[in-house]
């Protein structure tokens, strides 16, 4: 039925008339325009549809469908077919409606975790006031008596809570909650262009796909490391997981899969348990994030979870370490086992397993893979592997032929970043210094201020120059 050109509607109460929409909820309203019945949430989208499309009527006109409806790229499923015009507006008009859409979907999504993150920080000070508030030493014995009790003392109940909250206040420690947003300029954001396409392109902007996981400066101040952190982010819980993109920061926190950008004062937090380990993944703009027992991809624009079902436990432990081949487009893991730690080697576009090295051209029966890391040019997997009595850095082609071994003479070095010039920056558990492996192999210690008397936990590249480095309860950053 052809819709009148209005979107009002009239109350109704027909029992018997069920909306037309979804035809489950009773018919409240009935509209003018097309004297259809719908429930008021239906009516709210029909309404909404209605108006969009009497805003396009111009694109119904009849000289508009003979030019541009057939053999346009937006058409139905059933007859689309892949557009040949250069000038093809609906195609166009769809990618803005779809445009427009996703960018009010992620703004809503950012608004409501902001407003989550000040719930949680509203619940962290009602928590502090409680433990701070004093017992209640009258024996009430049942619920009636304590409901007496807290309306008879209600008012001195409430100036106690308040003299607590400004101490809380008071103090030097309490952390400050604030508001930043940057301003967006909508102009430069999105806008329809005209091109001139060469012969035999198609004229689609798409993602440039670069061969590594990251450029990254050649010279680089590893000194800098020895002096106090530029930035610090402090009461971390447990975990040792860090990653790093050239924008955010993704890190374990207890149970939490937390994320911050390094000029935001908030971080982003996601119940998740059990991860040990992270990685960026540049041609595809998402972290992986390896659990226990599972892995997930992270969109760190989105936060967007996603559980990557295809990849499954296929021997006894748990996953332990990935790391990510940007030049193959492939991820790398390994197991937490006795018995030696097996490497599998995963396609991430459409997973599945490409490669598969158990014992022992993994590791040996007694040897245990500490950490496992691609080099930036993806030519060589670095792994640190314990036998019991120390740890070994050792560096391998992708078909896990060794090329070099040296003895770190310690234990525990779970984490470890490749570096410009085949040069290596590792941290070892349990020391507040950090080594660095250059292209001939020297292995030389950085000695490290110790500004919260904690050992290293694990680091990560941030861009091309700056090092996070995960202590037992802060994150330190450091500029190279």
């Amino acid at each position: 039925m052809r819709h009148a050109p209005t979107n009002l509607a009239l109350p109704i109460q027909v029992p018997s008339l069920k909306c037309d929409t979804c035809a489950q909820n009773d018919a409240t309203a009935l509209c003018i325009g097309c004297y259809g019945s719908f429930c008021f949430d239906c009516f709210i989208k029909h309404r909404k549809k209605i108006s969009e499309d009497f805003g396009k009527l111009i694109y119904n006109h009849d000289l508009f469908v003979t030019l541009f409806e057939v053999n346009s790229s937006s058409a139905s499923a059933t007859t689309a077919t892949e557009s040949t015009k250069k000038l093809d507006p609906l195609r166009v008009l769809a990618e803005i409606d779809s445009w427009e859409e996703d960018l009010r979907t992620k703004l809503e999504r950012m608004a409501n975790e902001a407003r989550q993150y000040v719930k949680a920080r509203v619940d962290d000070r009602y928590d502090e006031i409680f433990r701070s508030y004093p017992a209640i030493k009258q024996n009430l014995r049942t619920k009636e008596e304590a409901k007496r009790h807290i309306e008879a003392t209600l008012p001195t109940i409430k100036k106690n809570l308040c003299e607590i909250n400004d101490t809380i206040e008071s103090l030097p420690g309490t952390m400050s909650l604030n508001f930043q947003s940057e301003e967006i300029d909508l102009k430069k954001a999105a806008k329809v262009i005209s091109t001139r396409n060469p012969s035999g392109t198609s004229g689609v902007n798409r993602r440039a796909i670069t061969t590594g996981t990251m450029k990254m400066k050649a010279s680089l101040n590893f000194n800098n490391l020895g002096q106090p952190p530029f930035k610090k982010i402090e009461r971390l819980g447990g975990g040792m997981a860090i990653g790093a993109s050239d924008k955010f920061i993704v890190y374990r926190n207890d149970n939490d899969l937390c994320m911050i950008e390094l000029t935001k004062e908030y971080c982003i937090a996601i119940p998740l348990k059990g991860v040990n380990d992270i990685c960026w993944c540049a041609e595809f703009d998402y972290f992986v994030i390896l659990t226990e027992k599972q892995v997930f991809t992270f969109d760190p624009n989105t936060r967007e979870l996603y559980h990557i079902s295809e990849i499954k436990l296929s021997t006894k432990g748990e996953f332990w370490r990935c790391t990510y081949a940007g030049n193959t487009n492939t991820l790398l893991l390994c197991y937490w086992s006795r018995g030696g730690s097996p490497i599998e080697e995963w396609k991430l576009s459409s997973p599945a397993r490409t490669k598969l090295w158990q014992v022992p051209q993994s590791c040996e029966e007694t040897e245990i893979i500490q950490c496992m890391r691609v080099s930036l040019n993806g030519s060589c997997v670095a792994l640190t592997i314990n036998n019991g009595e120390q740890d070994y850095f050792i560096l391998r082609d992708r078909d896990m032929k060794q090329i070099h071994q040296i003895p770190l003479r310690i234990t525990d070095c779970f984490s470890f970043v490749s570096l410009p010039n085949s040069t290596w920056l590792l941290s070892i558990l349990g020391y507040h210094k950090l080594f660095l492996i250059a292209s001939n192999y020297n292995l030389s210690k950085i000695q490290q201020t110790d500004p919260d008397k904690a050992s290293t936990r694990g680091i990560a590249m941030l861009g091309d120059n700056i090092v996070a480095e995960r202590t037992a309860s802060t994150i330190c950053f450091f500029k190279l």
